[in-house]
């Protein structure tokens, strides 16, 4: 039976590190420094396998999500003819979020199900596997970034605030991530379609949030899609930022994406704490 304890008897954090080192059953927990280190090795560890010896694969790491803009610039603005100031920073500070967040989601799913032998037998949490493979994709998709931003605030086409503070929009998104990947990846070891379905939600997700178009763009009588849509609220402290710098609006908006990332976190928290024995039975 999932444990009866308060919430208030461990911080919340320990109900998402608890794994299970003896009879698939979680028995002890891993404080969250030491979850955070762990996933810091192993990040590491990954980034330094896929480019030993290779330098085309950190050339790659700035090429693909290069060409990707370049195709997706040429088709909105130029054949669609998407009409807004600035178009390519837009579709900039739109797109490599976007990129981050769906590659992590798509990656972090089957992530637990496919390290089922590991999580039953090594003392090793599951979200330090899944804060690992978040990591990764981060520092991927921020080298990117940083390069992108770096260029274009030497043009005089961003404000300077917006690369030094990019990051906190990042970050908020990174736990959005993390917590909705935790979900996903547990729904997985339920449900095996779980996986196909995630792809096929990324697909229409990236059609009905403004990524590759303003807000304003969109209908009025269609705006409540993008009212019920949460990656809205994760985008606009990259599109405020662009547009203002640091201001107001955009510690506003940054407050409301951190408000949605709590919800998401508490959400796991449920999840996990009443499906955490059962988890482990089905592995």
């Amino acid at each position: 039976m999932p444990s009866t304890e308060s919430f208030t008897s461990r911080s919340p954090m320990g109900y998402l590190d608890s794994q299970a080192p003896e009879g698939g059953r979680a028995q002890s927990h891993l404080r969250p420094k030491t979850i955070f280190k762990q996933s810091l090795m192993l990040a590491h560890a990954s980034i330094k396998a896929r480019y030993r010896n290779s330098f085309s694969g950190y050339l790659w790491v700035v090429l693909s999500p290069l060409i990707m803009f370049v195709t997706q610039a040429y088709v909105f603005k130029v054949i669609f003819k998407v009409e807004t100031e600035n178009y390519i920073l837009f579709l900039l500070f739109g797109l490599s979020p976007w990129l981050f967040f769906s590659q992590t989601v798509e990656m972090s799913t089957g992530l637990l199900y496919h390290q089922a032998r590991i999580l039953k037998s090594l003392r090793v949490s599951p979200l330090t596997l899944l804060l690992a493979q978040a990591l990764d994709n981060f520092v991927n998709s921020m080298v990117v970034m940083t390069l992108a931003l770096i260029a274009v605030a030497s043009l005089g086409l961003v404000p300077w605030s917006a690369l030094i503070f990019f990051p906190l929009p990042y970050f908020t998104l990174l736990l959005a991530v993390l917590f909705l990947s935790f979900l996903l990846s547990v729904c997985q070891v339920f449900f095996f379609d779980t996986r196909f379905v995630v792809g096929f939600a990324l697909n229409i997700l990236y059609f009905v949030s403004p990524i590759v178009y303003p807000e304003n763009f969109v209908p009025a009588k269609y705006r409540f899609i993008l009212a019920f849509n949460p990656l809205t609220y994760l985008l606009r402290p990259f599109r405020t930022l662009l547009a203002q710098g640091f201001s107001r609006e955009f510690l506003q908006d940054e407050a409301l994406a951190l408000a949605f990332a709590f919800i998401l976190m508490m959400l796991t928290l449920v999840v996990w704490r009443k499906s955490r024995d059962a988890f482990y039975f089905r592995l």
